[in-house]
């Protein structure tokens, strides 16, 4: 029953009355029997399970025992005893009890991060920055029992206990562990699991089949072993094929000599390979399409295979010559139910899926000849790369992606000359960065080049291998390897120059990776000048229109606006954003990201009412297209509350922050860079309505955090310094306030120059600082230094330059020169009066003749 009818029928029974309306939901409080978990991601319950009370019992009782912490608990045995079974019961029997149950499978470890990071997904935890954040951020999330205590995690077929060990939780929950590896005991309590006992070996072939006898199912059990893996296959054997057990047993005694007589796998029993493979035979003789599929599958991964794989135009052809009737998929999917029928692998209809034990992988395996493994091997190389959908940077297709991750390695692909299945691995390399699990991709990509690399016997790169290179590349600068990604790149380009010119776009695409990592090591002249060469590269032999040629618009223009040049920026942005519209429509994403581009040139520019007006007419198509939760409708979210912030409507942006921070923090992650922007934001925010003790808080966490995630050289850091020695000044602490401002200005100086717009609104803060210091002759000279270099810089009408020319009206005054400090108070208030408003607080700030300050945004990277 449901829960409602077992309630209504549990009153009626005892003469009860329901009380009026539901019960408040209490997600702490025992759950209905019946009941899923609200976090529920396990394998389809085994409807056959036998037995294991005891182990399951004892289980139990160390999990729920009254103590701080539950170590884990591993169940250790040989393969074949069923170890997965029992953790796969336990997790369906008690399930109730939990409000996460989380099935990872561990035999790689890139999978176990991947599972942990889409664990983050469903618990809405920050998914932003790379998969070792999100990793940790749901660790944490168990950890304290947030937003759930009540959690139970199944590492299933774990290896080596010291590189999972990092990944095992902490915390209120359970965590559960199966393996063949020993080397647990000394991470966590072990419990042997042996074979089925003699009573549990006939309890399930006589659940199987109930015309066995007692003495029947004995002797059986006797002939293999007990092992329940083989005792559930012999089962299915004897219920699919009505053969009588006496011929069965028979049969067995005939084989032993004939199959694995030789290097039969590990630590495992012949008779067992011997029930699989008269399995196998039978199946080759009444239905050989079905035995074929399943040898197939015997090369992949021992990890589930989705069945829509079977549906792919490469596996059917393997098929097609032993039954001409597969083109029709009702006929497929029959192939997939005989093989369920015989136990050799388990059919999953709730993943639809198929899974091989990976000891009938291995009986499988060795029971053909090596000319057919080679091809075996071959057709699953050539299927994954038939599925590859040749897009990894579309997210709609990254669930395929990571399914066929699971496989590639496993199967040997990363050994493969072909070049679908050679272009599948660089996908792999792409969609993994994407995805932002760097450390799988380096890994992968790693592998790949020093295999392909081996192939080649040392002559030079191909051009498949350069482009392999040139897709790692990225992953390495995202790793912070900024110097081996440098080189890389370098490498790589002068190697694609001399082969396939300048105009190729493997070239030109390495040309502007090379850029990017010149940006990393903050050359920013020598980006924006490679970035030149890729766009005009690119508009002449791609097209203007072409995506990688807008792609290229938007990277130059970020290189001119590091190096200062809004102006530049702004008109390549807005060149962009018009191709966009025309060719992809307004609402596109790629669209939105120009919007969220151009509205931040325009208000670097001072042009804060077109910068609003924008942002303000896009944010509502980004909710819509992408949702409020977005990064890029954050972007633009936040990007616009700066605005406001900019433009006067201070109250509104300091709502706006406020309610996007929460947003970016779920989604991103606290030390993702756009997070971190937010954030020091806020603070200006919070300084702007006179909460300057709150702003400084809030800026020395974001530099906290900063400090630890990019360093204290990089503008992001460097301008929350800024902003702290503001909200320090505002606080009357200008002895720590000045020496602060200082060193800004140096650091700033030598990274972008003494003609940059930020080094020069560092400037104006610390002249500020002398100012307020007394030292009035220092803070003229600063004052008259940097109005010149900001009217060059800006121009006379940009409010940064109004700051500054209001500046020196107030230190002229102090210094003595009244005459000229009014000739110049009036020019400046007028044009601020123009180009602000007269409500602008920094127009009250000139007429009231206060200082005023240059706080700073923090720059896209």
């Amino acid at each position: 029953m449901s829960e409602d009818r077992a309630r209504q029928a549990l009153l009626a029974t005892f003469d009860g009355v329901a009380p009026a309306g539901r019960r408040s939901p209490n997600r702490h409080a025992p759950r209905f029997p019946a009941g899923q978990p609200p976090i529920w991601e396990v394998p389809q319950r085994n409807a056959t399970f036998t037995g294991r009370s005891e182990l399951l019992e004892g289980l139990r009782d160390r999990l729920s025992a009254d103590v701080t912490a539950v170590m884990p608990q591993a169940l250790h045995g040989l393969g074949g005893v069923g170890k997965t079974q029992i953790a796969l019961e336990y997790a369906h029997r008690f399930a109730v009890d939990y409000d996460i149950v989380w099935w990872i499978s561990a035999e790689q470890p890139n999978v176990v991060r991947g599972s942990l990071a889409e664990l983050a997904e469903r618990l809405d935890l920050p998914t932003g920055g790379d998969v070792s954040e999100r990793v940790d951020t749901v660790l944490d999330a168990l950890r304290i029992g947030e937003p759930y205590q009540r959690w139970l995690l199944i590492f299933d077929n774990a290896g080596d206990p010291a590189e999972l060990e990092r990944y095992l939780p902490q915390g209120p929950g359970h965590t559960v562990i199966t393996t063949r590896d020993a080397g647990w005991s000394r991470r966590a309590t072990t419990v042997e699991v042996g074979v089925f006992s003699r009573a549990e070996s006939i309890a399930l072939l006589r659940r199987r089949v109930p015309a066995l006898s007692a003495d029947q199912a004995d002797a059986l059990a006797e002939k293999l072993g007990d092992l329940p893996l083989v005792i559930e296959q012999a089962g299915a054997w004897l219920a699919v094929t009505g053969m009588p057990v006496a011929t069965y047993t028979e049969l067995l005694d005939t084989q032993l000599s004939q199959v694995l007589s030789a290097n039969p796998p590990p630590n495992y029993d012949t008779p067992a390979a011997a029930t699989w493979r008269l399995s196998l035979d039978r199946m080759r003789r009444q239905l050989p399409a079905a035995a074929k599929m399943l040898e197939v599958c015997a090369f992949f991964a021992a990890e589930p295979i989705p069945i829509s794989f079977f549906y792919n135009e490469r596996f059917i052809d393997v098929l097609l010559p032993l039954d001409p009737l597969l083109s029709e998929p009702l006929v497929q999917g029959r192939l997939v139910q005989e093989i369920g029928r015989y136990a050799l692998a388990r059919i999953d209809s709730g993943q639809s899926t198929i899974q091989l034990h990976r000891l009938v992988q291995a009986v499988i395996r060795g029971g053909l000849p090596k000319p057919e493994q080679q091809a075996n091997r071959r057709h699953v190389h050539e299927i994954l790369a038939g599925l590859n959908p040749k897009d990894p940077d579309d997210t709609n297709h990254w669930r395929t992606y990571q399914q066929l991750h699971r496989h590639l390695e496993a199967a040997g692909a990363l050994e493969s000359t072909v070049p679908a299945v050679r272009q599948l691995v660089i996908d792999m390399v792409r969609f993994l960065w994407k995805r932002g699990d760097h450390e799988a991709s380096q890994q992968l990509g790693d592998t790949a080049l020093d295999s392909w690399r081996a192939h080649q016997g040392g002559e030079p790169d191909d051009i498949t291998t350069l482009s392999l290179r040139l897709h790692l590349a990225n992953t390495t600068r995202s790793l912070a390897r900024y110097e081996e990604a440098h080189a890389a790149d370098s490498d790589t380009r002068t190697a694609l120059l001399e082969r396939l010119g300048a105009e190729h776009p493997y070239t030109i695409m390495a040309t502007s990776s090379l850029a990017a990592d010149l940006r990393a090591k903050g050359r920013y002249v020598e980006a924006r000048d490679l970035d030149e060469q890729v766009l005009t590269l690119s508009t002449d032999y791609l097209g203007q229109e072409h995506y990688r040629t807008t792609n290229a618009m938007n990277n130059l223009a970020l290189s001119v606006a590091l190096v200062g040049d809004f102006p530049t920026a702004a008109a390549l942005d807005e060149q962009a954003l018009e191709i966009r519209r025309r060719t992809l429509g307004h609402r596109h994403p790629v669209t939105l990201s120009s919007v969220a581009a151009l509205g931040r040139d325009y208000r670097d520019l001072g042009r804060f009412i077109e910068a609003r007006d924008l942002l303000s007419r896009h944010l509502p198509i980004a909710q819509d297209e992408l949702g409020d939760a977005h990064p890029l409708t954050l972007r633009i979210a936040r990007t616009l509350a700066v605005t406001l912030r900019k433009a006067g409507e201070i109250d509104t942006a300091y709502k706006m922050t406020s309610e996007v921070l929460p947003k970016h923090e779920r989604k991103l992650g606290k030390l993702h860079p756009d997070t971190l922007a937010c954030a020091s934001n806020l603070a200006c925010d919070q300084s702007a309505v006179g909460e300057d003790r709150l702003a400084r808080e809030t800026a020395e966490d974001v530099l906290l955090r900063c400090r630890s995630k990019i360093g204290e050289d990089h503008p992001l850091f460097l301008s929350g310094e800024n902003n702290l020695a503001i909200f320090l000044r505002r606080l009357g602490e200008h002895e720590a306030a000045a020496p602060l401002a200082e060193r800004v200005v140096a650091r700033l100086t030598a990274t972008l120059g003494a003609d940059h717009p930020y080094t020069l609104a560092c400037r104006i803060n610390f002249a500020n600082q002398m100012y307020d210091l007394r030292n009035y002759t220092d803070a003229l000279a600063i004052d008259l230094d940097v109005r010149e270099r900001i009217n060059r810089s800006l121009g006379q009408d940009h409010p940064d330059t109004l700051a500054t020319e209001n500046n020196l009206v107030v230190s002229l005054r102090r210094t003595g020169s009244t005459d000229r400090a009014d000739v110049l108070a009036d020019q400046v208030l007028r044009r601020a009066y123009q180009m602000l408003g007269p409500e602008h607080p920094n127009s009250a700030a000139i007429r009231n003749g206060v200082r005023l300050n240059c706080d700073i945004d923090p720059p896209q990277f």
